[in-house]
């Protein structure tokens, strides 16, 4: 869901890997993040180069 209302909004998506998406996933699913966090980990997702886990 994340990643089609970043693609509806224009944000290139195409170099985030598939182990980013399943680690943001698993610890949204834990409740392992509040939305502050997941907005951070989505951004530094987005960002090319980046990685939510820096």
């Amino acid at each position: 869901m994340v990643a089609l209302v970043l693609m509806g909004n224009g944000i290139d998506i195409s170099h985030v890997s598939d182990d980013d998406w399943f680690d943001l996933i698993m610890a949204a699913a834990a409740g392992h993040l509040d939305v502050a966090e997941s907005a951070r980990r989505i951004q530094a997702l987005v960002q090319p180069g980046g990685h939510p886990r820096d």
